[in-house]
């Protein structure tokens, strides 16, 4: 049968996942502590079950010419696409220090959510951001996903948010053209 590859956002969906799918799914949006730790329950159970263990990487990938640019591109979308998942509880606090100090999704910034997440920068910061996730996790395959508009806290396609047709082409552009060679 072709490969039933299952995503978690628990550690018991990790261990769903060992004992029944050929692979695991990364969360996009827990950090590298609690992704290794899930991880690793992923390859116990797989172990258990007999099942070869295989991890795939997801994460938000913010990618420009610069740091800055991508930054300013993606940000603010990424931002209050986060401040969602934080009120609808899908951040874990076991491995969230900083969620002790939040009461409000206004609360939220960058700084906090970004550091040890988010896959963000030019073509070449991406790539070593991505080997250091992989070499962490021991990854197999990296599914990355580019913000939409969905995530903009302003309308689409405004200079704000950087939600335009040609931006998001640029970004796949980026990914083709220079991210993906540097990863070879």
């Amino acid at each position: 049968h072709p490969p039933i590859w299952l995503a978690a956002w628990s550690l018991e969906g990790a261990r769903r996942a060992g004992r029944l799918g050929d692979a695991f799914v990364t969360d996009p949006i827990q950090n590298l502590a609690a992704t290794k730790t899930f991880v690793r329950a992923y390859r116990e159970a797989a172990a258990e079950a007999g099942r070869p263990a295989d991890v795939v990487l997801m994460r938000e990938l913010l990618i420009g010419e610069t740091r800055q640019e991508a930054f300013d591109r993606y940000s603010a979308g990424l931002l209050a696409q986060y401040r969602y998942y934080w009120q609808n509880g899908a951040f874990n606090a076991d491995y969230e220090t900083w969620m002790a100090q939040v009461n409000d999704a206004r609360d939220l910034t960058w700084a906090l959510l970004a550091q040890d997440r988010v896959i963000w920068g030019s073509p070449e910061e991406c790539a070593e951001q991505l080997r250091h996730w992989c070499a962490e996790l021991g990854c197999s395959h990296v599914q990355v996903t580019v913000p939409h508009p969905r995530a903009a806290h302003a309308a689409p396609g405004s200079a704000k948010t950087g939600w335009t047709r040609a931006g998001q082409l640029a970004a796949i552009q980026l990914i083709g053209e220079r991210l993906v060679p540097a990863l070879r």
